[in-house]
């Protein structure tokens, strides 16, 4: 067997969020591919990471991409993708208001003003409001897409279980080869069914409909002893 290379801190902490990230995707949970693609991207030479992401990345995008052929959610991402927009179009516009009238002696009444501006945070909250509403409402309807048509997507699903599970392994052997403190790599995972893992303690998060595992790798914690 080949020895095993030294590893920094931070390429394994790399690693970690890579198997956190492609574990979420498996159970369509996503996380922005943009970030992974940032990280890949910058570096310098090809390793297992960027072998991973190269070998998921159309299942990430099939994936990302599913809910799209649903005319009501693509519907209703249209309504929210105006909010933003326009949040930032009232901010301005709210700032030169206040410039022009204070700038030009518009009005001779400093109460005139304050309605002004009353009126115009007013109407920002209106839109911050149906923004926050319309997001949430977004994120309720992907999330039961997802339970209704996510087997539409099992094959990429499990190509990322598998993919995650070979970097599980490679982050094990590092761990144990280097002698290191696998709790310092704590992982966030949706699944506890992977080998090499295990599992800390389970909880369901507030905002989520699924089990989350803070698992570790199996080998000797360095604070047991």
């Amino acid at each position: 067997m080949s020895a095993v290379k030294t590893v920094s801190d931070k390429d394994l902490g790399t690693l970690r969020n890579m198997i956190q990230w492609l574990d979420g995707y498996a159970e369509c949970y996503n996380a922005d591919p943009f970030k992974i693609e940032k990280m890949v991207n910058k570096k310098k030479e090809e390793d297992e990471i960027s072998n991973a992401w190269s070998q998921v990345r159309q299942d990430v995008s099939d994936i990302i991409t599913l809910p799209d052929s649903s005319e009501e959610i693509a519907n209703a991402n249209k309504k929210v993708r105006i909010y933003r927009p326009l949040s930032a179009v009232l901010i301005f516009g709210s700032g030169l208001s206040v410039l022009l009238i204070s700038g030009l002696h518009l009005t001779p009444n400093r109460v005139d003003v304050l309605a002004i501006l009353v009126v115009l945070f007013a109407i920002y909250a209106t839109v911050l409001t149906l923004w926050y509403r319309g997001t949430r409402k977004l994120y309720r309807m992907v999330r039961e897409y997802y339970k209704t048509n996510g087997n539409r997507a099992s094959r990429q699903r499990a190509h990322l279980k598998s993919v995650a599970q070979r970097l599980i392994d490679s982050l094990t052997l590092s761990v144990r080869a280097n002698k290191l403190d696998p709790e310092k790599y704590k992982m966030k995972l949706l699944n506890n069914d992977y080998s090499n893992i295990r599992v800390l303690k389970e909880e369901k998060p507030r905002n989520m409909d699924i089990l989350v595992y803070t698992s570790v790798v199996k080998a000797r914690s360095l604070t047991e002893g």
